[in-house]
């Protein structure tokens, strides 16, 4: 049990690789964006940060290229850790009903299901990521 868990956390470790990946393999100048980030930033000049738009780095609306990168990370992460947190909720309310009373047993399924919880509180954390990075750069 524990050694699938290992393996599951490495996996959406290895999986959160792939939207970086995409990032670097694009060309060296320019940022195909996949996300509408002038309604975000909210100021006039990013009014072309528009989805589909390819932006230049070196121009003004570079910083639209980073703000892709940290959307598409932390969307990764926001279903990575949702999905570790489902299967944990779901393994400690299986530990909980195959007890059969077992004072260790149901403390252990309570503890993966407390787990679970966090682990939804931090991806919902992942989505606030990209604020985080707004007040910063602004």
């Amino acid at each position: 049990m524990e050694k699938a868990l290992k393996i599951l956390f490495t996996l959406t470790l290895l999986s959160l690789l792939v939207p970086l990946r995409s990032v670097l393999a694009q060309g060296v100048n320019q940022c195909t964006l996949q996300y509408n980030i002038a309604d975000f930033l909210g100021a006039p000049q990013y009014t072309g940060c528009t989805s589909n738009a390819v932006i230049d780095y070196a121009s003004q609306q570079g910083i639209c290229c980073l703000f892709n990168v940290v959307f598409k990370l932390t969307n990764w992460a926001f279903i990575g850790f949702l999905v570790i947190a489902i299967i944990l909720g779901l393994v400690g309310a299986f530990q909980i009903l195959m007890s059969g009373g077992a004072p260790d047993k149901v403390t252990a399924g309570r503890n993966l299901i407390i787990f679970a919880i966090i682990g939804a509180a931090i991806a919902l954390g992942a989505k606030a990521i990209p604020w985080l990075v707004k007040v910063i750069v602004s």
